[in-house]
């Protein structure tokens, strides 16, 4: 299941597309947010979820991102600030 799974290009992936969105983070979340499965068990499931994993930057998200980029070597001095800004929109 998706809890299990702990690869750190999830959350890579996760903020790439977010930071990539035709529209900005929070537009990306409402939009999200209002999809016709949005109240569907595993979505609410998988968001708390995300929640959960980027809800600060001391939490697992932001960091499996800043280990992708330094596995990568693309590593940011401001990472995990980065991601917990461009995350925190995401709908829990």
């Amino acid at each position: 299941m998706f809890q299990e799974r702990h690869e750190n290009k999830d959350a890579y992936d996760l903020i790439f597309t977010l930071l990539h969105a035709d529209e900005e983070p929070a537009m990306a979340g409402a939009a999200a947010a209002s999809s016709p499965v949005a109240g569907h068990d595993y979505v609410t499931e998988a968001l708390t979820l995300l929640g959960e994993r980027f809800r600060d930057v001391n939490q697992y998200g932001p960091s499996a991102y800043a280990l992708f980029l330094a596995a990568s070597g693309d590593a940011e001095p401001a990472t995990h600030t980065i991601i917990y800004t461009v995350a925190a929109p995401l709908p829990t």
